[in-house]
């Protein structure tokens, strides 16, 4: 026994003492690469040195080795010129200079990892894309190892947008509260880091219910935007294997490709997309590639891309529709007509069950941006039993509208907006999501809604009515009062 302990206090002392070891090696090796990098009038370490000491495999396990110098092999002669040069360069540098670099170095490198892991696995720039590599990625999740062909025929797009993403909000309390995966058939992450790849959590969950993940590529209107599109133009070759590669290690299933914005030049989007979409495909067959803001009328771009998300406050009409469906020939299904949940604030198209009616009408595809609107609107950023519920019903009426089958028991018919249950219902999910006991919830909250306007309306009613006889009544006194000067 004692012996074992003896061993084990050895081996603790030596992985301490190595562990020191690696460390003050790690350290001199940062100090010796970055004094190579920068002269001796300046002790800044450049922001794009602390990402390539992120993106070296090999930086944080041993120490650069620099080259030798032909000094050093003439000997003891080699060796005093060697310290006579040390000597000469301690003399004209100050001694805390050292200090000074290894703190720049820290502070440089913390600064980077702390962007980097601010919307991980998600990046804000094109330098980050372009270091990156499975040693510094995490864990490699792969792609599905099943997943189920898309609908055959009109499909619904939920497009999760939540306060940029990567929080708890977001990423948690609205993923355990969406519970409509059968109404869903493609998942998108979107947010406004440049390259927003999904949350492993979001992935894993699309797929355990047969679902399709996207990543998005967000071109806006900010200087990360031109980088990003002259990196493509510059390292074109480059972007494109790493785009692969993240979706690849991560395992998610193509790209939503939001272009707003950029240095392109023209043409250059469509030709992109159609590059992208190729080598997506040649990983996984499955993969997709769905642009925005772009019609079928845009024919380029509509033969590039596996699909297209066209712009909210399209043309409803009649004609403005069936122009939709004849440009898109036999890919009607590939065309996802855009609607907004947040539409109500920002003049947008809702799901409403009249622009979804329009869309099963004309067999196109539907598309939901920030669906997460039930939470953070609606229940006030508050993860509830209640909030789950509504979440529920606000789905269902969505798919009723879109053709989808829903029981009887759910339906809301063209009721919106959709309104709340009463804050202190409590709903018992032991037994079921949406039950009750014997009676649905949805159906009580849409009918108690139906109840409240019939209520109302019939309010207005009797008060009319009541206005009328007031009126009436005065008439007739009025009518008295004249009979009664007459006679007199």
């Amino acid at each position: 026994m004692r012996l074992v302990v003896s061993v084990l206090a050895v081996c603790i002392y030596a992985s301490s003492a190595l562990r020191n070891v690696l460390v003050q090696r790690t350290q001199e090796g940062a100090l010796k690469e970055a004094q190579e990098k920068t002269s001796s009038e300046s002790v800044i370490l450049r922001a794009d040195d602390s990402e390539a000491v992120l993106s070296d495999s090999n930086f944080l396990s041993k120490p650069k080795k620099g080259k030798k110098s032909k000094k050093s092999k003439k000997g003891k002669k080699g060796k005093k010129g060697k310290k006579a040069n040390e000597g000469k360069q301690s003399k004209s540098r100050p001694n805390n200079d050292d200090s000074a670099m290894q703190k720049n170095i820290q502070k440089k490198v913390g600064e980077e990892l702390e962007a980097r892991m601010k919307f991980y696995p998600g990046m804000t720039s094109a330098k980050q894309l372009l270091v990156w590599n499975s040693s510094i990625a995490g864990p490699r999740i792969g792609p599905a190892k099943s997943m189920p062909k898309l609908r055959n025929g009109p499909r619904m797009l939920s497009m999760h947008d939540m306060a940029t993403g990567y929080n708890e909000m977001s990423d948690n309390d609205y993923l355990m509260m969406f519970k409509s995966w059968e109404v869903v058939d493609i998942f998108v992450y979107f947010s406004h880091v440049h390259i927003a790849v999904p949350p492993v959590q979001w992935t894993m969950t699309a797929h355990q219910h047969g679902r399709p993940a996207l990543g998005t590529l967000i071109f806006e209107w900010d200087k990360g935007t031109n980088e990003l599109s002259q990196a493509i133009t510059e390292n074109r070759e480059q972007v494109l294997d790493q785009l692969v590669k993240l979706a690849d290690h991560y395992g998610f299933d193509g790209w939503f490709f939001n272009n707003e914005g950029g240095n392109w030049d023209d043409a250059d989007p469509e030709k992109f997309v159609g590059e992208l979409r190729d080598r997506m495909h040649k990983q996984d067959p499955k993969s997709m590639v769905i642009a925005y803001p772009y019609t079928p009328m845009q024919k380029d771009m509509f033969a590039a891309a596996d699909g297209v998300f066209v712009n909210y406050n399209w043309d409803e009409s009649d004609k403005g529709m069936q122009s939709m469906v004849d440009a898109a020939g036999n890919r009607t299904w590939d065309v996802y007509m855009g609607m907004d949940s947040f539409g109500s604030r920002r003049g947008n198209d809702e799901p409403d069950p009249i622009h979804m009616k329009e869309c099963a009408k004309y067999n196109l595809s539907a598309a939901v941006f920030g669906p997460g609107y039930t939470l953070e609107i609606v229940a006030n950023k508050t993860y509830s039993d209640n909030a789950v519920t509504f979440d529920r019903r606000y789905w269902s009426s969505i798919a009723e509208n879109f053709g989808r089958p829903v029981d009887q028991e759910s339906k809301s018919g063209d009721a919106w907006p959709l309104k709340m249950l009463p804050p202190n219902f409590e709903l018992s999910l032991s037994i079921t999501p949406f039950k009750n006991g014997s009676k649905d919830i949805a159906a009580d909250a849409n009918k108690e809604a139906r109840e409240e306007d019939e209520d109302a309306d019939e309010d207005e009613e009797d008060e009319d009515k009541h206005k009328a006889e007031v009126n009436d009544e005065q008439d007739d006194e009025h009518d008295d009062s004249d009979d009664s000067i007459g006679s007199n």
